[in-house]
C-alpha cells in the first residue's frame, strides 16, 4: 500500500519585508537592512535576522552606498504673516554708549512640522530574466550584468527529484551565492543539500558543496552538489 510523506516546503517562498511578530516557516525569504535572509527554523520573534543566527541565514547582503544623487528644486515659499499695527512715533533720545556684547542665547524650540508633500507615483515591480538554462553541476559561463539580483534554481535526485533556489546581489566583484535544497531519499530521510558558487561577471563556478539530514548528521564529502537548472537576474 502506497504511502504519502508530506515534505512540507520545498522551494523559497519571497515573503517581502521582514515584521516583527511574524510567524515565518523554513524557505521563507526576507529583506532587512539592504540584506536577504533564508529562514532556517520555524519562528516568531521580535529579534531582527541580523540578530537571530538560530533561525535566520543571510543570503545576500546589502550592496555599497551609491553617489550622492542631485539637489532637489527649492520648496514653494510660505505666506507672508499679518502686519502688526503701526505704534506712536515717540521722542528721539540721545545716542547712549555702546554696551558689552552679552552672551549666546540658547536654542530656541523647534518649529511646527511642514505639511507632508505629495505621494510619489509606485515604482514597477521588477521582472527576472532567464540568462541560462540546461542541466549542470559545473562551471556555467554566461554574463552576468554589474548591480543585479542572481537567482538560481536547481535539484537534487536522492529519490525522485527534489527543487531548490539560492539568491544574492551582484555588485560587479566576485561575490559568493549558496542554492539550497530539500530532498528526501528511499528510506524516507530527509536530506538537506547546499551548493556555494562564486560568481563573476563570465558566470558561475562551484565554489564547493554537501549534503547533510535534519539530525545533525556530519556532512558528506564534497562532490554532492546541486544541479543548477536556470539562472535568472534582475536589474
Amino acid at each position: 500500500m502506497a504511502t504519502t510523506t508530506n515534505l512540507g516546503r520545498v522551494r523559497i517562498v519571497p515573503k517581502g519585508a521582514w515584521a516583527s511578530g511574524t510567524a515565518y516557516k523554513i524557505l521563507d525569504l526576507v529583506t532587512y537592512g539592504g540584506g536577504s535572509y533564508l529562514c532556517i527554523a520555524d519562528v516568531t520573534s521580535s529579534t531582527a535576522p541580523n540578530s537571530d543566527t538560530t533561525h535566520w541565514q543571510l543570503i545576500a547582503s546589502k550592496g555599497d552606498k551609491g553617489d550622492k544623487g542631485d539637489q532637489g528644486i527649492q520648496g514653494i515659499q510660505g505666506p507672508q504673516g499679518i502686519q502688526g499695527p503701526q505704534g506712536e512715533k515717540g521722542e528721539k533720545g540721545e545716542t547712549g554708549a555702546t554696551g558689552p556684547k552679552g552672551e549666546k542665547g540658547d536654542t530656541g524650540s523647534q518649529g511646527p512640522q511642514g505639511i507632508p508633500g505629495p505621494k510619489g507615483d509606485t515604482g514597477a515591480t521588477p521582472t527576472p530574466t532567464l540568462v541560462w538554462s540546461g542541466s549542470s553541476q559545473s562551471t556555467i559561463n554566461v554574463n552576468i550584468p554589474a548591480n543585479s539580483i542572481v537567482l538560481v534554481y536547481g535539484s537534487a535526485t536522492p529519490s525522485g527529484t527534489y527543487y531548490g533556489w539560492g539568491a544574492c546581489y551582484f555588485t560587479g566583484e566576485e561575490t559568493y551565492l549558496n542554492a539550497f535544497v530539500v530532498a528526501k531519499s528511499s528510506d524516507n530521510t530527509i536530506w538537506f543539500y547546499t551548493t556555494q558558487y562564486k560568481i563573476t561577471s563570465s558566470g558561475l563556478s562551484v565554489s564547493h558543496g554537501g549534503y547533510t539530514t535534519f539530525e545533525n548528521t556530519p556532512w558528506a564529502s564534497r562532490g554532492n552538489n546541486i544541479t543548477l537548472k536556470e539562472i535568472y537576474v534582475i536589474n
